[in-house]
C-alpha cells in the first residue's frame, strides 16, 4: 500500500501508529541524505533545493508512506516492463522519488551554471565566493546521492530492488552521475573566476598607484614653488649669507635647483613604475 501526505505533521502520526520512534521532526529540515535499514523497515531523507521540501520516504513490506505527495516523473513506467514481484510498490514509490529529487538537483545546477555565466561578465569576489560554497553544499549532497544509488544497487538497502525496473535505474545512476562530472566542472569554473578577479583588482590597484604618482608628482611641485620665497627670506634675513649673494643670483640658483629637483623626480619615478609594472 502506497500513502502519500502533503502535511508533515500527518505524515509524522503516521510513523508513530507504525512503530517509529525517535525525533521524527528533524526529517523536515535535514540537510544531508540520511537513512535507516531496520528489520521491519527502511527511513530515507534526501533534501530540496529552491525552496523545496525534503523527501522524506518510509518503505516496508506492508506499507509505503512518502512526504510530500506532489512527485513528479519524467517517464510513465509500464507495467509490462516491470519484472519479478517482491518489494514491486516500495520500488516504483522509491524510485519515483529518487527521479523527481533529481530534476530538483539539475535546477539547482542550472541556476548555478547562470550565475556563473553572469559572473564572468561582471566578476566579483565577493559574489564568486557564495557561489562558490553553494556550489560546495550542492556537491557534496549530489555525490551523497550517487552514492545511496550504488548501495541500492549492490543490494545494500531493503525494500528496494532496482532489478524490477534495471533501465530505469540504470539511467538514474547515469544522470546522477554526469551531473556531479557537471558540478565539479562548475567548480573549475570557480577557479577562473578567482582569478578574473585578481585581475580586476590588479587593474584597479595599478590606477590607483598611478592616480597617486600624479598627485604626489603635483604635491612636490606645489611644495617647491611654495619653499622659494620661504627659502629667499632664509637666505635674505641672516645678514652674513645675504652678504654673498644678490638676489638675482639667489633667484636662480632656486630655479634651476627646483628644475633638476622635478626632473630627477620624474625620472626616479619613471624608472620605479617600470620595475613594478
Amino acid at each position: 500500500m502506497i500513502e502519500r501526505f502533503d502535511v508533515f505533521s500527518k505524515f509524522k502520526e503516521r510513523l508513530q501508529k507504525l512503530g517509529v520512534s525517535g525525533d521524527l521532526s528533524m526529517l523536515e529540515d535535514l540537510k544531508i541524505i540520511f537513512y535507516e535499514v531496520y528489520d521491519k523497515y527502511v527511513i530515507i531523507n534526501i533534501p530540496g533545493f529552491n525552496g523545496k521540501a525534503n523527501h522524506v520516504l518510509y518503505l516496508s513490506k506492508d506499507a509505503n508512506l512518502t512526504y510530500p505527495a506532489k512527485l513528479k516523473t519524467k517517464a510513465r513506467l509500464k507495467l509490462s516492463k516491470i519484472k519479478g514481484k517482491k518489494d514491486i510498490e516500495s520500488t516504483l514509490l522509491a524510485y519515483e522519488v529518487f527521479n523527481t529529487t533529481l530534476e530538483n538537483y539539475y535546477s539547482k545546477y542550472r541556476l548555478l551554471a547562470e550565475k556563473i555565466e553572469d559572473l564572468h561578465d561582471d566578476p566579483n569576489i565577493d559574489i564568486v565566493e557564495d557561489v562558490a560554497k553553494r556550489i560546495r553544499t550542492t556537491s557534496d549532497i549530489v555525490e551523497d546521492l550517487l552514492k545511496l544509488f550504488l548501495e541500492i544497487e549492490d543490494g545494500e538497502i531493503d525494500f528496494i530492488n532496482p532489478k524490477i525496473i534495471p533501465y530505469e535505474f540504470d539511467l538514474l545512476v547515469a544522470r546522477t552521475n554526469h551531473l556531479v562530472d557537471r558540478i565539479r566542472n562548475l567548480k573549475k569554473e570557480i577557479n577562473i573566476l578567482r582569478t578574473k578577479c585578481e585581475m580586476v583588482e590588479t587593474k584597479t590597484l595599478s590606477k590607483r598607484i598611478e592616480l597617486l604618482t600624479k598627485v604626489m608628482a603635483v604635491l612636490t611641485i606645489v611644495g617647491v614653488i611654495i619653499s622659494v620665497p620661504n627659502t629667499l627670506a632664509t637666505v635674505f634675513g641672516v645678514k652674513s649669507i645675504a652678504d654673498l649673494f644678490t638676489i638675482e643670483n639667489m633667484f636662480w640658483i632656486m630655479v634651476w635647483g627646483t628644475i633638476v629637483s622635478v626632473v630627477a623626480s620624474l625620472i626616479y619615478m619613471k624608472m620605479y613604475l617600470k620595475k613594478v609594472f
